[in-house]
């Protein structure tokens, strides 16, 4: 089958639909996940567990972006989903908190519009990106099995791609020396520097987990690679927050505010594989 046969939707039978409404409701549990921080006494040897249970939103957000971006429905849909999805994330490490004997912060109402707009500013920032790939001519696409079994199994790069690589690590490897350069914990520089680099690493494990589950061909190999770069960010984003000053556990265990958002949005986007959808350039259709 040529190309030029994957335009056109393909009829979508039913067993899609519950596929992606299961979906769905795993992640309406999971985001109940950082309720369990209320548990974890603040202590340095517990806070690897803190930062895992608070990165299971970061992951969920992680897929809205890609859905609000990429999305095959109506945009005005996506973006009020995404907003919605948002509002409901950002409900549980904010009842988190409130319920924890072992925290004290501002009021629940406070904290909830705090985490909602960092949330809604970070799922439209990524949705923003995607929807620039999208205009770049890549777009998800429900294919035929036909297609599907004859798209290219080979792993392929080019020149292109290693100058992309090589770009982003002088940009994370800068940001993070520009995070680690100020005398004092509150200057202004390294702490912007050290939300940008968080936005850049969490930016890039994103579109590296769409690329490796969604991606023609075979993905165990670019899970892999994409799991690899999940560690090597996660921990320059820890040495970028100074955790080497705290405990060797807080390098190693910040590595899971990287990796385990990344695994979400590729089993996630596994699912989305399995129904059908693959990632097409415009290009070669």
């Amino acid at each position: 089958m040529s190309p030029a046969q994957w335009s056109g939707p393909a009829p979508e039978p039913r067993s899609l639909g519950v596929g992606l409404k299961l979906l769905l409701a795993a992640h309406l549990l999971l985001g109940t996940v950082p309720v369990a921080m209320s548990l974890v006494p603040p202590e340095v040897r517990f806070l690897p567990v803190l930062w895992a249970l608070f990165s299971v939103g970061i992951g969920q957000l992680m897929v809205l972006s890609f859905w609000a971006g990429m999305g095959t429905s109506r945009r005005v849909k996506r973006l009020l989903g995404a907003v919605c999805g948002a509002a409901y994330v950002a409900i549980w490490p904010t009842v988190g908190l409130s319920l924890s004997p072992y925290m004290q912060g501002p009021p629940p109402i406070t904290s909830y519009l705090l985490y909602l707009c960092l949330y809604c500013a970070m799922v439209l920032l990524f949705a923003g990106a995607f929807l620039f790939i999208r205009r770049r001519g890549t777009r998800l696409q429900r294919i035929s099995d036909v297609v599907t079994a004859a798209a290219p199994a080979r792993f392929q790069y080019s020149i292109l791609h290693l100058l992309v690589i090589t770009s982003i690590a002088a940009v994370v490897l800068g940001l993070v020396q520009s995070a680690r350069a100020g005398d004092t914990p509150f200057a202004t520089g390294p702490i912007v520097a050290t939300y940008a680099l968080t936005l850049v690493v969490f930016a890039v494990n994103t579109a590296c987990a769409a690329w490796a589950a969604l991606g023609p061909g075979h993905v165990r190999l670019r899970v892999f690679l994409v799991l690899l770069v999940a560690v090597l960010l996660g921990i320059a984003l820890s040495l970028g927050e100074r955790h080497d000053q705290l405990s060797w556990w807080s390098v190693s265990g910040a590595t899971l505010v990287t990796v385990l958002p990344t695994v979400i949005v590729i089993i996630s986007l596994l699912v989305v594989r399995s129904c059908g959808y693959r990632l097409i350039s415009v290009r070669q259709t």
